[in-house]
């Protein structure tokens, strides 16, 4: 028999761009943002210095109208205020 156990932390803010960077920040304190080579999401973006919290912005228009497509299927809409994302510190 094997048993998984996982630990969860909740953030939230006011936008969801406001959760990464809360989320983002509480990770490297915590040690947790050790994700450059986990595969996935979290590796797209690992050692390029104009992501360097792993965020993606890449939803576009919807032709058939509704909400945006995001070409990764990880993306975040753009941030309303994106004061403090420059300063989130590396993955690691």
């Amino acid at each position: 028999m094997v048993l998984a156990y996982t630990r969860g932390v909740g953030v939230s803010g006011d936008t969801s761009c406001a959760d990464h960077n809360i989320a983002w920040r509480v990770r490297n304190n915590l040690q947790l943002d050790y994700l450059a080579t986990v595969p996935g999401p979290a590796s797209l973006f690992a050692g390029d210095t104009t992501h360097p919290d792993n965020i993606i912005f890449d939803i576009a228009a919807n032709p058939s109208g509704g909400t945006g497509i995001s070409k990764s299927g990880f993306g975040h809409p753009t941030c309303l205020n994106e004061f403090g994302s420059s300063a989130l510190p590396a993955v690691r």
